[in-house]
């Protein structure tokens, strides 16, 4: 018999767009499937709607998350919590599947390669719509793909992998509220444990629009999101090693300030100090070579800035404009 799949789904006010999600699960081709919705609080039809589907198809489940639960990583992991599942999958309610055959054909892949996580290709549907391709070998060693996070092709686009319950549950996941990338953290925890399974096309939809968290994330959430580099290294120690630990941390706060450079958030000297000291890297020396990759990091952006100023229709900046300055580095 084929294994259960729980499909992790959790909300919060966005019923029309739940719906679609919701749509596109009970159109994929496997059906041993149930899907837990985990609904914070919302105080649109959110539940009516559910109920509904509920209704036509008793493989949904609703269930409320627990009183004062306010964070969306819990949410996560109170849909976790009720998972009976082998395998399960993420899917946020203003995402969606493209692909009908993901889940038969991930069971397929994890099960016959015996691996605990697959990652898909997927569209980044924001403007231009990007298609991303991992271009990966079917099968990458975890410890291989752990190592070399954030470089090359060895990244992970969308929370919506498919993986198995029991090693992620040993990850003990989406604990800490303000940890916003703790999908990454789980990730990257698994690595560990298994190895990583590629699935080379694009089978989920993800929504880029303005109420998305990495749409929303401030400086001082970033500050605080970091603890998930740290979370994964202390997992991950003790099967890698120390020394090995200590030089991924590094490279990753390097890669970590790039990608807070790129969402326009604008990190001062002691920004960058505080982040370190959360990492336990004070104390530690970079090395000229990550030094040198922040710098760039720096100018790059800045000159994107003052080229968007440039671009536009008064060709240039206008009176009282102030034109963006290297933040400290």
């Amino acid at each position: 018999m084929d294994p259960l799949v729980s499909v992790l789904v959790p909300t919060f006010n966005r019923r029309n767009l739940l719906e679609r999600a919701l749509g596109s699960i009970l159109m994929q081709s496997y059906r041993q499937l149930e899907v837990v919705v985990s609904d914070n609080h919302s105080t649109d039809d959110t539940a009516a709607m559910v109920a509904d589907f509920a209704r036509r198809d008793s493989r949904v489940r609703y269930q409320t998350s627990p009183v004062g639960n306010t964070s969306a990583m819990l949410n996560i992991r109170s849909a976790l919590d009720a998972a009976s599942g082998k395998y399960a999958v993420v899917l946020a309610d203003d995402d969606f599947f493209l692909d009908f055959r993901y889940i038969a054909a991930g069971v397929d892949i994890l099960r016959s390669r015996r691996l605990g996580l697959l990652t898909p290709d997927c569209v980044l549907g924001r403007t231009p719509r990007q298609v991303t391709s991992l271009d990966m070998a079917p099968v990458t060693s975890g410890r291989e793909f752990f190592l070399n996070f954030w470089r090359k092709n060895y990244h992970i686009p969308v929370i919506s992998n498919l993986f198995e319950i029991a090693i992620a549950r040993q990850c003990d996941p989406w604990t800490e509220p303000d940890v916003l990338y703790a999908d990454v953290e789980l990730w990257l925890k698994m690595m560990t444990l298994t190895d990583v399974g590629y699935y080379d096309c694009p089978a989920v939809y993800y929504h880029f629009h303005g109420r998305n968290i990495v749409s929303t994330i401030s400086l001082e959430m970033h500050k605080k999101n970091v603890r998930f580099i740290g979370n994964a290294a202390k997992f991950a120690e003790p099967v890698l090693g120390a020394a090995a630990i200590l030089e991924w941390k590094k490279t990753m706060l390097v890669e970590y300030l790039q990608l807070v450079l790129r969402e326009n958030c604008r990190p001062s000297y002691r920004d960058f100090l505080e982040m370190r000291s959360v990492l336990e890297l004070d104390g530690h020396s970079l090395g000229w070579r990550r030094w040198l990759r922040i710098v760039q990091y720096v100018q790059r952006q800045t000159c994107r800035s003052v080229t968007h100023l440039w671009r536009r229709p008064q060709f240039g900046p206008r009176v009282g404009d102030k034109v963006p300055q290297p933040a400290g580095f």
